[in-house]
């Protein structure tokens, strides 16, 4: 099995595609399925920007220690 790197950028998942399903199947209501859709998405974050922000925050302390 791979070892993952910690400075590895995050990939997309079967979640992330699950999501993007989701938000897919909601904006192709008739009425309101656009709204829903974007409502779907401000509550429920993609798995991915998840992951990436993580990851962004996890670069950011790592640059932090190096600079002390």
């Amino acid at each position: 099995m791979k070892e993952k790197k910690e400075s590895a950028l995050p990939a997309k998942t079967a979640g992330d595609v699950l999501h993007a399903i989701a938000k897919g199947a909601l904006s192709g209501i008739p009425i309101g399925g656009g709204v829903a859709a974007e409502m779907f998405g401000l509550v429920l974050a993609p798995p991915l920007s998840k992951r990436r922000d993580m990851w962004f925050e996890s670069l950011a302390e790592r640059l932090a220690i190096d600079r002390s």
